[in-house]
C-alpha cells in the first residue's frame, strides 16, 4: 500500500512535505478554533436561557404586585366610600374625631420610622 494522501511519505498530509505539514497544523488549530467557538456558543445559550428565567420571574412578580395594588385600590375606594357614608349620616364631631386620629397615628409612624 502507498501513503494516505499519495504524496511522498515523508509529508504529513496530502500534498506531502513542509506544506502538508504547514497544512494539518492550520487544520488542527482551525478545529481548536471550532471547539472553542462551540463551547462559548454553549456558554451563552445557558446565559441566555437563565436570562429568560429571570425575566419569567420577574414578569410573575410585576403581575403579583399589580394584582396586589389592584386589591388595594379597590379596598381603599371601598373604605372612601364608607368613610363618605358615615361622614353623611354622622356629626361633624364624629369627623374631627377621625382626622385627629389619622393624624395621630401617622405622626406616630412618622416619629417611630425616623427613631430607628
Amino acid at each position: 500500500m502507498g501513503s494516505l494522501g499519495g504524496g511522498s511519505s515523508s509529508g504529513g498530509g496530502p500534498s506531502g512535505g513542509l506544506g502538508g505539514m504547514n497544512s494539518y497544523a492550520m487544520e488542527r488549530q482551525n478545529d481548536d478554533q471550532v471547539d472553542m467557538l462551540t463551547s462559548k456558543m454553549g456558554l451563552l445559550k445557558e446565559i441566555s436561557l437563565q436570562i429568560g428565567e429571570e425575566v419569567n420571574a420577574q414578569n410573575r412578580y410585576l403581575q403579583d404586585l399589580s394584582n396586589d395594588f389592584t386589591t388595594s385600590g379597590s379596598l381603599l375606594n371601598t373604605t372612601m366610600g364608607k368613610l363618605t357614608k358615615m361622614a353623611k349620616n354622622q356629626s361633624s364631631r364624629w369627623m374631627c374625631y377621625l382626622v385627629l386620629f389619622v393624624i395621630a397615628v401617622f405622626s406616630w409612624l412618622f416619629l417611630f420610622r425616623r427613631s430607628h
